[in-house]
């Protein structure tokens, strides 16, 4: 007994399937849908549609960890880093339409740095006023 292989029909419209490889959020795998490629919904309809959640973008996560650590090793320095980090993290939330999220994140992450630099620019001045090398007591000019 030879079982027949199984017949596929075309949808109702009539319309041929396309493949949107890109925009998939599987390993590679093509999502099919009906109608011409014009017609295809954009990425964040089709991954709210597909139960997809977007996930927030790994270069947030990094830009945030380096300002947390920026308010207890090299303050300043570490808080460029994280706005350099925030705008390249920014970028790819953008490019991936609707993919990825962090845009929330990354402001929270803006504020604070911003924060971080005056608080190091004020105690930078007022250190310098005063004669002594970062509050410590340490005499520049003496």
């Amino acid at each position: 007994m030879s079982r027949r292989p199984r017949r596929f029909s075309l949808p109702v419209s009539g319309a041929p399937y396309t493949a949107n490889v890109s925009q998939d959020p599987e390993l590679g795998r093509p999502n099919y849908t009906a109608g011409s490629a014009a017609s295809a919904k954009s990425s964040a309809a089709q991954s709210s549609r597909d139960g997809y959640t977007p996930r927030i973008d790994a270069y947030a996560i990094q830009a945030a960890v380096i300002l947390a650590l920026a308010y207890f090793i090299l303050p300043g320095i570490l808080a460029v880093v994280a706005l350099r980090r925030a705008r390249i993290a920014e970028m790819r939330i953008e490019g991936a339409q609707g993919a990825k999220t962090g845009l929330g994140l990354l402001q929270a992450v803006r504020w604070f740095a911003y924060v971080n630099i005056a608080v190091v620019v004020v105690w930078g001045l007022a250190s310098w006023r005063s004669g002594h090398l970062l509050g410590f007591g340490f005499s520049l000019f003496s």
